[in-house]
């Protein structure tokens, strides 16, 4: 027993078992004297409701998770060289693949039988949010022991923020070319450093972008398909169970006609009992009477 095989263990299992799960692990601990571990072990505390459904986010749709995480680390990249219209976008699309997640999470919850609602659904949310912020959040996510969800450390700017709340991309003021003077070789070939530094950056936005969308349709296709397997099986167990509710009613009726044929047949046999106790009493007192009577005298032969 190791603490960090325990406690993936741990943090895999059903909510409702955790606690439990936790002090049996603990006892075999101190069983076999490792006390220290005994006490990291206890240590491990229950996770909340929304940080328990990241966790298993995290085991069940890891290659969903592992986009998120690569998302993650482009946009911290980029995050400084895009202007206020090119990261409202970018924030457009990483609610989508976040809004897919979430709802997986839902379906999730669902299907290991886990109530989710609106409010763990947000804190959810904003956990992935967080992923999405910063390397200490995503490391901590995708290490699948949460036991309090995340917040928004915040990046970029909010899809409410005013237009221009951040120069756009590579502007800058030049000394010494104000109205009317003269742009000197130097400030020529600056000028067209600048441009083509600007284009470089605005090429990778839309490389950003563009992986962004991919992942987040996706992540879309994933979500639906999983949605639809779910609804299949819904079907399928509804179907089953009315199957089932048939079969019970027509063994139900069959089990009432046998109890009134036994119920028939027991009157019947106690009827015919009585008419059998009637019938060897009779018997007994006409072999009494016979045996009263005189015996006939034999005959002299006359």
């Amino acid at each position: 027993m190791d603490f960090d095989t325990t406690a993936d263990e741990l943090y895999a299992l059903p909510l409702t078992e955790f606690t439990a799960a936790r002090n049996d692990r603990v006892r075999q601990a101190r069983g076999v004297g490792d006390r220290d571990l005994a006490s990291r072990i206890q240590s491990l505390r229950k996770p909340t409701v929304a940080a328990w459904l990241t966790n298993q986010l995290v085991r069940s749709c890891g290659d969903e998770m592992q986009a998120l995480l690569e998302l993650g680390g482009e946009l911290r990249e980029v995050m400084a060289e895009l202007s206020g219209d090119e990261l409202r976008e970018l924030t457009k699309q990483r609610h989508q693949v976040v809004s897919a997640l979430v709802q997986q999470a839902r379906s999730l919850g669902h299907t290991l039988g886990q109530p989710v609602s609106d409010e763990v659904a947000w804190a959810v949310r904003e956990t992935l949010e967080a992923t999405l912020s910063d390397s200490v959040s995503a490391d901590a996510v995708a290490a699948g022991r949460l036991i309090d969800p995340l917040q928004v450390s915040g990046f970029g700017v909010s899809d409410g923020a005013p237009p221009g709340t951040q120069p756009a991309l590579g502007r800058r003021t030049e000394a010494g070319s104000g109205a009317g003077g003269t742009v000197s070789d130097l400030d020529a070939k600056r000028q067209e450093r600048d441009a083509r530094e600007q284009r470089e950056q605005a090429q990778r936005a839309v490389e950003v972008s563009t992986r962004i969308l991919e992942r987040a349709r996706t992540t879309a296709a994933r979500a639906d398909h999983r949605l639809q397997k779910a609804q299949t099986l819904r079907s399928a167990a509804a179907e089953a169970v009315e199957r089932i509710r048939d079969e019970l009613d027509e063994a139900v009726a069959e089990l009432e006609a046998k109890e009134r044929s036994l119920e028939a047949t027991t009157r019947e046999s106690k009827a015919a009992r009585a008419k059998l106790n009637e019938a060897q009493r009779a018997l007994t007192e006409s072999e009494v009477v016979l045996q009263a009577l005189p015996q006939p005298r034999p005959s002299d032969g006359r």
